[in-house]
């Protein structure tokens, strides 16, 4: 994958996190991801290539699906295409998140 790959990844993951309405921290999805919130500012950064496993779990947090679509959009500097409209994010699960991380 090419290093703009990367930073289109990077930067969904930074556009996706802002647009929630509730706010989602560095802190809270790299608790969810089990790294720290630097690790997430070289994720967004596009500094660090995000393993696969770990961007299907971004995607879990943020109920968003993976498909090819997306990826061809962030192989070609489309990566506003790939977050167009509102963020499939769910209020209650990110709770229910909060409150499983909580109790663990």
């Amino acid at each position: 994958m090419s290093n703009t790959f990367y930073k289109n990844v990077g930067r969904w993951i930074r556009l996706t996190r802002e647009s929630c309405p509730i706010k989602v921290t560095q802190s809270k999805l790299a608790n969810h991801l089990g790294v720290t919130f630097q690790q997430i500012q070289k994720y967004e950064q596009g500094r660090n290539c995000i393993p696969m496993y770990k961007f299907v779990k971004v995607c879990e947090f943020f109920n968003k699906s993976i498909n090819s679509d997306m990826m061809r959009n962030f192989a070609t500097e489309n990566y506003t295409v790939a977050i167009k409209g509102s963020p499939a994010y769910f209020e209650s699960s990110i709770a229910n998140k909060e409150e499983t991380n909580e109790q663990q």
